[in-house]
Parts: C-alpha cells; structure tokens; sequence
C-alpha cells in the first residue's frame, strides 16, 4: 500500500515538474524572439540616428563652405559677403541643426558627429528599446534555457525514482524490500529539495 501511494505521489511530482520545465523553455523561446526584435530595434534606432546626424554634418558643411566662400569676397565685395553670410545662417536655421555639436563659427565651424548620434540614439531610447537591453534579454533567455535543461533532469530523476518504487513492489524477499523503499524515498526527498526552487522560479 506504502508503495503504491509513493508512487502515485512521485509520478505526480514528476508531472509538475515536467510542467515547469515546458513552463520554462517556453517562456525561454518567448525571450529569445524579443532579444531578436530589441536587437533590430535598437541596431535601427543606431542607423536612423548616424544618419540624421550626417545630414546635419552636411549642411554644416554647406555652411562652412558659404562662409568660406564669403571671406574670400569680403574685401571685394563687403555686399555679397553679407548676404552669403545670411544665407548660411539660413541653412542652418532652415533644417533646425542644433548648434550645441557644432564647434567653432564660419568657416572654421566643425560637426561632433558622434556626440550628436549619442545624443539622437538616448532620444530615442525613451521610445524605443535601450541600446543594452537586447542583452539583458538575451542572458534571460539563456538563464531560461538553463533552467528548463535543469529542470528536465529532475523529471528524468523522478521517473528513476518510480523504478525504484517498482522494483521495491516487486523484488521477491522482504527483507529487501524496506531498504529499496527508504532508498526511494531519500531520493524524493533529495528531489523535492533540489526541484522545487527552481519549479518555483519559472512559475
């Protein structure tokens, strides 16, 4: 009778384990396809902010250049070197560049690329996905994936436990039969003892 009912508890155990462990691959593949998605997300959130900040560098560029071009007449023609002076002012209010990156003025003006795609890129990430989440994601997903291997050996381990219990029910003396049942019952409780933190955790 003793051996059927701790049978009966060990193959139910061994059930819900079993659950955990689908519990936790499942929730693991689920990590694995939005370590992916984040990982396009943040990579697209990079390349949109390098290129919006090029196109700024550019018409800073332009900018330099029509000052440059506005020196080289100024002592000629003081008239046209204002009114190009104007118009590169007009270019860099026209396309909204925020001045805070670009160093220097007029001609000798320069454009701190990567400072601003930073800048652009943590903008971003209050919409967006952090540039280091794919990670953190990505090492849950393996965390996961440890878990549900771990947890699929406990299951393995309970069904090695209702072996025991089998062959406790069915060896032939009974002066055997005791010691292969408490051997059943240590390892349950050694199996409950290391099963059941992480069955927890993928709950």
């Amino acid at each position: 009778m003793w051996i059927a009912l701790a049978t009966g508890i060990v193959t139910i155990s061994g059930a819900v384990i079993t659950y955990a462990s689908i519990r936790a691959d499942s929730q693991a593949v689920d990590a694995d396809r939005q370590a992916v998605v984040e990982t396009v997300q943040a990579q697209s959130s990079r390349v949109v902010a390098d290129a919006r900040s090029r196109a700024e560098g550019s018409q800073i560029a332009q900018y330099r250049v029509m000052n440059a071009q506005a020196d080289a007449v100024e002592a000629a023609d003081p008239a046209q070197a204002r009114l190009l002076r104007m118009l590169a002012d007009g270019v860099l209010a026209a396309e909204w560049i925020d001045v805070r990156y670009r160093t220097g003025t007029g001609a000798a003006s320069t454009w701190n690329h990567d400072m601003r795609r930073d800048a652009l890129i943590r903008v971003n990430e209050y919409i967006s996905v952090p540039q280091g989440q794919p990670d953190l994601t990505a090492r849950r997903a393996d965390s996961l994936h440890d878990l549900a291997n771990e947890l699929t050996l406990y299951v393995v381990m309970s069904i090695l436990i209702v072996v025991v219990l089998t062959v406790a029910r069915l060896v032939p003396s009974r002066r055997w039969r005791p010691a292969v049942f408490a051997t059943a019952v240590a390892s349950y409780v050694a199996l409950l003892v290391l099963a059941v933190p992480p069955a927890l955790a993928s709950i």
